[in-house]
């Protein structure tokens, strides 16, 4: 990675397999229109050369769709690896599953815990980042914590909270280097707001979340550099007439985008229509995955604690919400269904949203000079199927 903690480009020689013709099919999700009858043709670099009119010989592999990679700024783990527990193998694990669930790149992320654990696992992971020829890229690490409110600390270990602290703030941007992309802190907490300016200044993207903040109090974050809410809806306040809190400001708050987690669990259909509604360009959908998404009921572990899933749906011992099981491909199905909204808009909060969140202009949207990280979809009566995967033009076989 660059100073600025963007992947290399990589070199001719490791994309000379890249397909001869334009990847084509019925639609291609352009970043402001669907383009009918349109391919996607790739440079000997794995880049997108041109989006192009193809003729109908079958080349889009029976796909109604050609959309870009997902990209994902919270995965705490996947396919039975928890991030805080890992070692290097279970990581690669963890980049090779996501693709068979539409994510091309992410933000491997870190719940609290206490410092000399977080400070190590951080060091970790930020030597583990790099581009992964058959798996998701890895684009930096997101640190969910340990700045948050304890009333609103969800799933998080209360021993792993943190008081707002420059130092420490200095030491966990040490461990991680450019690694570190974005980090989540409650606004409202003594000295968060001095962070938000300094974590800003180091090119660190901040977002608000397990927070009791006014609104208020969010506006003075926004002032401060603060770009995101995290899982807007939940470790928050309600929006109520006379206090619309963390959730309420964020919906009107132009500088703010919104994440939302669209599992059918976290939020309710509405709120996802409202969220969609106000924020537009500036919804942002995530996973919030945990080491049992992807596999079925029973344990596994959220931050090195163990949870228990039924139903799909994980708690932690205490019956708290622990994170999701459900791929972000299957999360912006679902958005899209329950918003009415047009693949362009899915694909805009899944994909190129993210990726101008984080200042990453290489991948996010099928557009000149991007790398060819592309999904092939069908739609049916159920909503999308998943047909094929390329990265960088590439067609890759899913774990």
């Amino acid at each position: 990675m660059d100073a600025a903690g963007t992947p290399k480009r990589a070199g001719a020689e490791a994309w000379a397999d890249a397909p001869p013709r334009p990847v084509g099919a019925r639609y291609v999700v352009a970043p402001d229109r669907l383009l009918a009858g349109h391919g996607v043709r790739v440079d000997g670099e794995g880049r997108i050369a041109a989006l192009e009119p193809v003729e109908d010989d079958g080349a889009g592999g029976g796909a109604d769709f050609v959309a870009p990679g997902l990209i994902d700024l919270q995965v705490n783990g996947f396919a039975g690896e928890d991030l805080h527990a890992c070692d290097e193998g279970g990581f690669a694990r963890i980049c090779r599953a996501l693709p068979a669930h539409g994510v091309t790149g992410f933000l491997p992320t870190l719940i609290s815990a206490p410092a000399p654990a977080l400070l190590d696992r951080l060091a970790l992971l930020a030597g583990w980042l790099g581009e992964r020829r058959d798996a998701a890229t890895p684009l930096g690490v997101h640190l969910e914590g340990p700045f948050l409110a304890p009333a609103r600390r969800g799933a998080h270990p209360a021993e792993g909270l943190a008081r707002p602290d420059p130092v420490l703030l200095d030491e966990l941007c040490a461990a991680a280097g450019p690694a570190l992309r974005l980090l989540t802190l409650a606004p409202e907490l003594p000295g968060a707001l001095d962070l938000v300016e300094a974590a800003t200044a180091r090119g660190v993207v901040v977002a608000l979340g397990h927070s009791e903040a006014d609104a208020a109090t969010v506006r003075a974050a926004v002032a401060r550099g603060a770009r995101l809410v995290t899982h807007c809806g939940n470790a928050m306040p309600p929006i109520t007439a006379r206090e619309p809190g963390l959730a309420g400001a964020a919906l009107v708050e132009p500088a703010l985008r919104v994440a939302v987690i669209a599992d059918g669990v976290h939020v309710a259909p509405e709120f996802l229509r409202l969220a969609h509604a106000a924020k537009g360009a500036g919804l942002v959908l995530t996973s919030d995955a945990i080491s049992g998404a992807g596999l079925g009921d029973g344990r596994h572990l959220l931050g090195g604690r163990e949870v228990h899933v039924a139903g799909g749906v994980a708690r932690d011992p205490d019956g708290r919400l622990a994170g999701s099981t459900t791929g972000l491909f299957a999360a912006t199905a679902g958005f899209a269904a329950a918003v009415a909204c047009s693949p362009v808009q899915a694909f805009l909060a899944a994909a190129s949203g993210p990726a101008d969140l984080l200042g990453t202009d290489d991948r996010g949207a099928l557009s000149p000079g991007r790398r060819a990280d592309l999904l092939r979809l069908r739609a049916g009566a159920c909503g999308w199927a998943l047909v094929a995967v390329h990265r960088g033009g590439r067609i890759l076989t899913l774990a």
